[in-house]
């Protein structure tokens, strides 16, 4: 995958650094995967967002992440493909769900 003439900062400068990024061939087998099957993309496009997207970084995307609800760089990275596969087939976003799952699971991760 190429490297980002500029590295994404927000949610939507991410989903538009996809459609970029991945070539038609990756974009239609992402779409067509399975919304249960996206976590098989955990090692492969995930480790990308993850890296090069500097998600393991205080930076400006993964404080914006921070700010979504989100904890770490693994559920960050797999709450960007979710939502650009939900943006490319044109179904509900599950984004502020994912958000308040993940805060749910830190924060209950703390208690124990």
């Amino acid at each position: 995958m190429p490297k980002p003439e500029l590295i994404p900062t927000t949610l939507e400068e991410v989903m538009v650094y996809l459609s970029k990024a991945l070539s038609i061939e990756d974009q239609a087998a992402i779409i067509s995967t399975p919304e249960k099957e996206l976590i098989k993309l955990h090692h492969s496009l995930g480790r990308w967002i993850r890296n090069d997207c500097k998600l393991w970084t205080v930076g400006p995307l993964s404080q914006h992440m921070k700010h979504l609800g989100f904890h770490h760089p693994d559920d960050m990275s797999m709450a960007l493909i979710k939502e650009w596969w939900a943006r490319m087939n044109n179904v509900p976003s599950t984004l502020e769900q994912d958000a308040k799952e993940d805060t749910k699971y830190w924060e209950s991760d703390n208690e124990a």
